[in-house]
């Protein structure tokens, strides 16, 4: 349905209810929602009106209204008859061609951005060429600010024009005709207008980014309305604060992914988005306008990490979703304990693996916490089921985090990743004989002040016999105990082979395997390493659970060879 609640936008009202097959009502905006329900309820409501008359509480108490009968809203906010018919058409060209592009996300909270599966360290030259390129979403998240979001080390201008306050013109406000933003600094240098970004929708994540009614700011500057004046079809953003621990960048993207409809997602993103003061999240576009749904790859085998079919009642979904949290919470430890390693080491691209080990390892708990918030409200718990897609995001994200743990593994130094491993187990002291009592390494004894720690879950044990040579072919024995019926979970391997002084990896094996089916891993010896016992050692991380073993290889170089 569309609703006008402004006479003098009535005919670009008329003219979109024409174009899209729905009904127009004229209605009363200051009564903050429709003045009776229509027969049949209407599955979405489109606000049209004038920005100028439209107060921003009204826009909150629309967007409560919305919650509170459970349709959702958009809202078309247009200076004048001109911008409405701009905009409308706009949504009508929407409804009839597939936008291109992909999904892109920046988070300069956390400091990463790309793609919601492969997310990397936001560096200037990332963020510019995400902004500079086309994409279908593209959800920003950052501190904002009158009119602009800041993302680091640039920042979003929403000037429209020369910057005024209550009508006068500032002598230094932004002017991009000028191309001069205020919010720039000596560090702060470049800012991108939001006129320029070039994405069919843009969620801006900030504190009172939906920016677009009458007193929200005292400035003209406006985000929403700069992104719209462009090739923007709708924007989505905040009437309040933005609760810091919130993925809501994350999660547009995935709800959208899902083929949720725009005023879907943005009923979504307030029923997880609950702070004491906060005034939800709104929609300048149409709510109806979806997407197709992004085909998920299919498994090379059906192990799935959130397995729908077992997940029959409530109480096996809530202890999944607990268990899941807490693997997360414990692993995270590994993560940390890198982190403080690699800090002096200056290698980027470590940095930028154990950045993004740290947002899959978010994006796990938000899904897990995410299904435990829809057990918690459902009315009827004995006529629960599991919801595909929470289900859905969180293999996914349990997938991602593998991966991204096993890339790290290669890529640390062997002696900080074997010493962090055992860190997650709470390590409290090392000795120089005998064996580690948790994963039977002699490269180093461990011994630990969490005993159940040390006895829990899978248990990896490596050898490797005799001398080799450098140019040789090592093949190590691996075993495994205490899966905790689960031998066929799905993993990853990697073996790794390392310079005991330089830490230089020297050979890598990498599979993906089960518990059950360890492989016989082949690793070649490089012509040119020197003789000594160097480390050799393997991890195997399945659905945020890691299991390791380490050992001595030795080799030997002999004259000839040198």
């Amino acid at each position: 349905m569309i609703a006008c609640g402004d006479e003098g936008m009535r005919e670009a009202a008329l003219a979109l209810g024409r174009d899209l097959g729905r009904p127009v009502v004229d209605v009363d905006v200051a009564s903050g929602w429709l003045s009776r329900t229509p027969t049949p309820t209407p599955t979405s409501v489109l606000l049209i009106a004038s920005r100028h008359t439209l107060v921003a509480e009204t826009v909150r108490e629309w967007v409560t209204s919305s919650a509170r009968h459970d349709v959702p809203v958009g809202f078309v906010l247009a200076a004048d008859l001109a911008e409405a018919e701009f905009q409308a058409s706009k949504i009508t060209l929407a409804h009839t061609r597939v936008p291109a592009g992909e999904d892109v996300l920046i988070d300069a909270v956390n400091g990463v951005c790309g793609p919601p599966d492969d997310l990397k360290v936001a560096r200037p030259e990332r963020l510019g060429a995400i902004l500079d390129a086309p994409w279908r979403v593209l959800s920003v998240c950052g501190h904002s600010d009158l009119g602009h979001i800041s993302l680091g080390s640039l920042v979003v201008c929403g000037a429209n024009g020369p910057e005024r306050v209550d009508g006068k013109l500032l002598t230094d406000g932004c002017d991009p005709g000028a191309d001069r933003c205020r919010s720039t600094t000596k560090l702060l240098r470049t800012a991108v207008p939001a006129a320029g970004l070039h994405a069919a929708v843009v969620a801006l994540m900030g504190c009172s980014t939906f920016d677009v009614a009458v007193g929200e700011h005292p400035t003209t500057n406006s985000l929403c309305v700069s992104a719209l004046s462009g090739l923007t079809l709708a924007a989505i953003g905040t009437l309040g604060q933005l609760h810091a621990d919130a993925d809501t960048v994350g999660l547009v993207a995935a709800y959208l992914a899902e083929g949720l409809s725009l005023g879907e997602t943005v009923q979504r993103l307030n029923h997880v988005h609950r702070i004491p003061t906060g005034y939800g999240i709104a929609l300048a576009g149409d709510p109806a306008l979806r997407f197709p749904a992004r085909t998920p790859a299919e498994p090379v085998d059906n192990g799935a990490a959130v397995d729908a079919d077992r997940l029959r009642t409530h109480e096996q979904a809530l202890a999944l979703y607990q268990d899941m949290i807490g693997r997360s919470r414990t692993v995270e430890r590994v993560r940390h304990a890198l982190v403080a390693v690699a800090e002096n080491s200056l290698d980027e691209d470590l940095e930028d693996s154990l950045e993004d080990l740290g947002r899959t390892n978010e994006q796990v708990q938000s899904a897990a916490w995410e299904g435990i918030g829809r057990i918690r409200e459902a009315f009827d718990l004995d006529a629960w089921r599991t919801a595909d897609a929470v289900t859905a995001r969180l293999d996914r994200a349990v997938r991602r985090w593998d991966e991204a743990f096993l890339a790290t593994a290669k890529l640390a130094a062997g002696n900080d990743m074997y010493a962090a491993l055992h860190t997650y187990l709470r390590l409290s002291d090392a000795r120089v004989e005998g064996a580690c009592t948790r994963c039977g390494s002699r490269i180093q004894v461990f011994e630990y002040d969490d005993s159940e720690s040390a006895g829990a879950g899978p248990v990896m044990a490596i050898a490797a016999s005799g001398l080799h040579s450098p140019g040789g072919v090592v093949r190590p024995v691996l075993s495994v105990r205490g899966t905790s019926g689960e031998p066929d979970r799905p993993g990853h391997l990697a073996v790794i082979l390392n310079d005991r002084l330089t830490d230089r990896v020297l050979a890598t094996f990498h599979t993906e395997c089960t518990l059950a089916d360890l492989p016989e891993p082949t690793l070649t010896i490089p012509e040119d390493t020197q003789s000594d016992l160097h480390a050799l050692w393997a991890v195997w991380v399945g659905q945020v659970t890691v299991t390791f073993a380490g050992t001595r290889l030795g080799i030997v170089r002999t004259v000839e060879q040198a």
